[in-house]
């Protein structure tokens, strides 16, 4: 029996003798524990890769300053609101300082978490101000943001009931 390596896995290795007997004898022990070690490792990775993807996605936008392409860098507030005019606004809202805009065209990352994915309509609200300098002013109309983030929920897929599939089901 070899000890419990770093993830507690327990790993009991022994060889048959090649001789008619067939009796059992131990690996050396140096070996075991290497042997051990690797599994161990091996078991601790491939956990890690099972996780599902993250939260956070990609928001590509365009910035017109007096009716010309903005360029520069600027400061953004995004909040999630769950009215495209009006309504409450759900979870925290998120500041992207130093946000670089180019020609207009501007791309960051937002990461709300995931307690405001539970499939209600949202509206992305987005306030704006040049880097450090004033006062953030609000853009209008408030994006809606289409089921892409979504996606983030399909694991909780398994737990649809086969009463609430409707079309062609394929056997495999």
């Amino acid at each position: 029996m070899i000890e419990p390596c770093a993830s507690s896995v327990f790993c009991s290795l022994s060889l048959l003798r090649p001789d008619a007997e067939n009796q059992k004898y131990p690996i050396p022990m140096k070996t075991s524990i290497k042997l051990a070690c690797f599994v161990c490792i091996i078991l601790a990775t491939t956990a890690f890769r099972a996780h599902a993807q993250g939260t956070a996605f990609t928001y590509q936008g365009r910035l017109n300053v007096g009716g010309a392409p903005a360029s520069g860098s600027y400061d953004l507030v995004f909040a999630l609101y769950n009215d495209p005019s009006l309504g409450s606004q759900q979870g925290l809202p998120q500041t992207n300082n130093a946000v670089t805009i180019s020609s207009g065209l501007f791309t960051t990352s937002l990461d709300f978490g995931s307690g405001v994915w539970n499939g209600q309509p949202l509206w992305l609200q987005i306030l704006v101000r040049t880097n450090g300098n004033g006062s953030f002013n609000p853009l209008s109309p408030r994006q809606a943001l289409t089921p892409s983030p979504y996606a983030i929920d399909a694991a909780n897929a398994n737990s649809v009931a086969a009463a609430n599939i409707s079309g062609p089901l394929l056997n495999s």
